[in-house]
């Protein structure tokens, strides 16, 4: 009679690593589907908010009454090119089987949402006044003077800031989130 071996035999081991493979796929899977939606529907918002209104300026419900959507401003065309940029790099992370140019293409977008919201946020503090919103407008600026008094932030730029926020996090995320390949976790320990 022969005794049993202490380990376990070599099919055995192959069954429990391939069980631990794919719970830890389904992890990563899991966790890959969360920053790739959290990170689109920024990109999304990015993207509506940057035709929708910026600003309204005049009395409402008058003749007098302009509104400029994001797109009839350089600010506004800057924030649809980085929202057409994220989607891109989204896209190109998602097919990426490599950590390190996921991370890459996270730091490209995160760059890409930062510079959207620091517009947006740049258009909310001042940006009501500058001069290519009332050359945008068409009046002169003494006239500016006097209509300019009467103007209201409109929607799509919280939209941007918004989808700014969800962009920049969806690119922290993926920088921050460790990798779940077993083989580097038998290296670490």
């Amino acid at each position: 009679m022969r005794p049993s071996p202490p380990f376990p035999a070599a099919p055995e081991l192959g069954q429990a690593t391939e069980a631990v493979r794919r719970s830890m796929g389904s992890a990563t899977s899991d966790v890959r589907l969360g920053r790739f939606v959290l990170a689109a529907v920024g990109a999304l918002l990015l993207g509506a908010g940057a035709v929708a209104p910026w600003v309204t300026v005049g009395i409402p419900n008058e003749s007098a009454h302009t509104t400029l959507r994001g797109t009839d401003l350089p600010d506004g065309m800057v924030v649809l090119v980085c929202a057409v940029l994220f989607l891109g790099l989204l896209i190109a992370g998602r097919v990426m089987r490599s950590r390190a140019a996921r991370q890459g293409i996270a730091v490209g977008g995160g760059l890409a949402g930062a510079v959207a919201g620091s517009l947006a946020l740049a258009f909310l503090i001042g940006g009501k006044d500058r001069d290519v919103v009332v050359s945008a407008l068409g009046v002169p600026r003494t006239v500016w003077a006097v209509v300019g008094a009467f103007r209201d932030p409109r929607f799509g730029v919280h939209l941007v800031l918004v989808g700014a926020v969800f962009c920049v996090a969806g690119a922290v995320w993926t920088l921050r989130t460790p990798s779940f390949d077993p083989a580097a976790r038998n290296l670490a320990a």
